[in-house]
């Protein structure tokens, strides 16, 4: 039986968050510009034999730019998609819960740092973080790891 971790998933995925949506604005501001060329790009003409190979490497030039652009449309699917299901989790949180989980892992800030800013004494700290992980565990996957 595979046995998933869904608390390092759920870490993970919240560690991640905010690199996917740098990656989300990168990636679109990457199709726009393949587009953008892609416009531009002469179309090949199939009404004469190309001269040591000068046909083709328009032709590549084309099929690159369509291939490229289909790894980004993929990439930004991907990216939104996962934004998308942190973002609908993260709306069940109360705001202390938001306040926590976007200090602790979006923003990164330390244990000490997040300590200061709630009020929390290091042991509470580890107690409310094991509440609130599990929470968007459940919201998430719908089972904590075991069940």
């Amino acid at each position: 039986r595979y046995d998933v971790d869904f608390e390092r998933e759920v870490i993970r995925r919240l560690r991640d968050y905010k690199f996917k949506k740098i990656a989300l604005e990168n990636n679109l501001e990457k199709l726009k510009y393949l587009e953008d060329r892609f416009t531009s790009i002469k179309p090949v003409t199939y009404d004469s034999d190309p001269i040591k190979g000068g046909g083709a490497a328009q032709e590549d030039v084309f099929i690159n730019n369509i291939f490229e652009r289909d790894i980004l449309k993929e990439n930004i699917k991907h990216c939104r998609l996962e934004i998308e299901e942190i973002d609908s989790a993260l709306k069940y949180l109360d705001k202390k819960e938001l306040e926590f989980i976007t200090s602790s892992f979006i923003d990164g800030l330390s244990v000490q740092t997040v300590c200061e800013k709630m009020y929390f004494e290091k042991s509470s700290y580890y107690k409310f973080r094991s509440q609130v992980i599990r929470k968007l565990v459940l919201i998430l996957y719908g089972r904590s790891r075991n069940e």
